[in-house]
């Protein structure tokens, strides 16, 4: 079976995705429709509802809310019970059910700090496969029985700063259609070693005036913008 592509290789493409030469990281030159910028300005101006993800309700950030099942929704996933890209209403008793448990592992996961800044021992402590971040994942999927993209888009709406969104669109553009777990750390491979992708993104968040956006969220709607 093809592993899929290096994590070199998804560094490459997080470069090029962004408009930075893959070799170099310097900035290429874009047209006015493909500049960055502007699609993040297009997509939290209005133009999709999406939008609301990152907005809507209050979002607590040490428990799962009826505003964060509601902002997901934003992006495309349904309650329907017999969805199987969506969250079941059953799942949502299942998750109720198991509150203290998400609200135990959300309090051990920081709400202030950016995946790009994490060392190895950070990464490893809050989001490696014995951690914090891990098992309110495997708890998600595994016994609430969420399905995969809509567990990382919760993830995403409870910590912004430290996990990213996962649609097909994304995961085709990044060459991770294949890979099942871990989905945050070829993000952390490529955004903690590469100080021209942090100013690239900081860069497209100020033009496109989107301040409340995390970073992540940036890089994801610059890609799935440009292959949808």
């Amino acid at each position: 079976m093809n592993p899929g592509p290096s994590e070199d290789e998804i560094h490459r493409r997080f470069r090029v995705q962004l408009g930075l030469n893959p070799d170099t990281g310097l900035p290429v030159e874009l047209s006015s429709s493909a500049d960055p910028s502007e699609l993040v300005k297009q997509y939290v101006g209005g133009a999709y509802t999406g939008a609301a993800f990152d907005t809507y309700g209050c979002n607590d950030p040490f428990a799962i809310t009826p505003d964060d099942l509601i902002a997901v929704t934003m992006l495309s996933i349904p309650v329907n019970e017999n969805s199987r890209s969506g969250i079941r209403p059953s799942a949502i008793l299942d998750l109720q059910a198991r509150t203290d448990e998400v609200v135990s592992l959300l309090n051990g996961l920081p709400a202030d700090r950016s995946l790009h800044t994490l060392t190895q021992n950070d990464f490893d402590g809050w989001l490696g496969s014995d951690s914090p971040g891990n098992a309110l994942y495997e708890l998600m999927r595994k016994h609430v029985s969420l399905p995969r993209v809509a567990t990382h888009k919760l993830l995403a709406r409870k910590r912004p700063l430290l996990f990213p969104i996962r649609d097909t669109v994304v995961e085709r553009a990044l060459g991770l259609i294949r890979r099942k777990d871990g989905w945050w750390r070829p993000w952390w491979a490529a955004l903690s070693t590469d100080e021209a992708l942090v100013l690239r993104l900081r860069e497209i968040r100020e033009r496109a005036e989107a301040p409340h956006l995390s970073l992540l969220r940036v890089a994801d709607i610059v890609i799935w913008l440009q292959n949808r």
